[in-house]
């Protein structure tokens, strides 16, 4: 998303409003909380500090949560309010926590930013869940309406099964938005919806699709060649996939070695079929597994007027990659194969 330059730094607009807590241990439970001098910490880890339950550092907390929201500290902090607003509004009213942060602050001064958005009743945070990350929005309707458009792209996608640009996916994401809101969204508020969802990837060549999906986040080998090859477009053998694998990016820091690519690709017959040597093609694509016979028979069964030895060879080279030799040395198996006078060949 856009940069955004905010009035005050959050790191000085904390520290000044801090001073007005009437004592020490206040300010270092709040510190403690949200991180602002190393890691946050939960409210039983304060506990044991400071020898009190865990609801007692809770009350705490939100007691100077409403010390530090007073009319005189939010007057003094409501140009940070302004424009942290105006740059949520712009963004189509919600944002990703992470991605909304880097956009109006340096990473050290995030603790404090949060700290701020939680003391202001303008800005509402919605917690991370099963689909979307943590965000943060301007107003309810805004929060429904990005939430409406994202679970409905999440449909649409999941019925195309097929991967998308960026920018065909900001396309979608503007219909259905269209669809929702009956106007057009900003194309700011198109990337920002699209950053919020945890459903919808990149994968590492910046095709966007379902996390599910083996082309997207591929967990194991077979996934990863599936993702290569359907990515290739063509059959490849398996030390050539083995070594798209280190190279694409996938996540996983093992070593793709060829010999497990190979045994993994064997055992997966629904997806993978061995065309050649070593040369792996995707089922889906039309090929069919078994060895040469195999195809010359399932071939010569969809031709009951029989077929040439030209054309045997040129139907079997469209489905496997083997020398013309082993094909004519299949068809002189006469236990499966017989040749009419005039030179057609047929299933015995």
């Amino acid at each position: 998303m856009s940069q955004s330059q905010l009035p005050i730094q959050p790191k000085t607009a904390v520290g000044t409003i801090l001073k007005t807590l009437p004592n020490k241990r206040l300010r270092d439970i709040i510190e403690k909380r949200y991180g602002l001098r190393g890691a946050s910490m939960t409210l039983d880890a304060i506990g044991k500090i400071y020898g009190i339950t865990r609801e007692r550092v809770r009350q705490i907390e939100n007691s100077v949560l409403k010390h530090l929201a007073k009319p005189e500290a939010v007057s003094y902090l409501e140009p940070i309010y302004k424009e942290v607003i105006s740059h949520i509004r712009g963004a189509g009213g919600v944002v990703e926590e992470k991605k909304f942060l880097h956009s109006v602050a340096e990473k050290s001064e995030h603790p404090h930013l949060q700290l701020l958005l939680a003391l202001h009743k303008g800005v509402m945070q919605a917690p991370e869940n099963d689909e979307f990350h943590t965000r943060w929005y301007s107003d309810k309707d805004a929060l429904a309406i990005s939430e409406k458009v994202v679970k409905g792209v999440v449909q649409k996608l999941d019925a195309k099964k097929a991967l998308l640009s960026r920018e065909q996916l900001a396309s979608l994401v503007s219909d259905t938005y269209r669809e929702t809101a009956s106007q057009n969204p900003s194309m700011e508020a198109v990337h920002s919806y699209i950053n919020t969802s945890k459903l919808i990837k990149e994968n590492p060549y910046k095709e966007y699709g379902l996390c599910t999906w083996p082309t997207v986040q591929p967990k194991s080998i077979r996934d990863k060649a599936y993702a290569i090859l359907s990515k290739e477009g063509k059959p490849m053998h398996f030390q050539m996939i083995a070594t798209a694998i280190d190279k694409s990016g996938f996540r996983g820091k093992k070593h793709a070695h060829p010999q497990t690519v190979h045994n993994e690709l064997i055992k997966d017959s629904n997806r993978f079929v061995l065309v050649g040597r070593g040369l792996y093609a995707l089922k889906e694509w039309g090929y069919e597994p078994g060895t040469v016979k195999d195809v010359i028979q399932s071939i010569l069964k969809k031709e009951n007027n029989g077929m040439g030895r030209e054309a045997i060879v040129t139907a079997v080279l469209s489905r496997r990659f083997v020398k013309e030799n082993t094909i004519l040395l299949n068809l002189q198996n006469k236990t499966l194969f017989k040749k009419h006078t005039n030179g057609t060949y047929f299933l015995a």
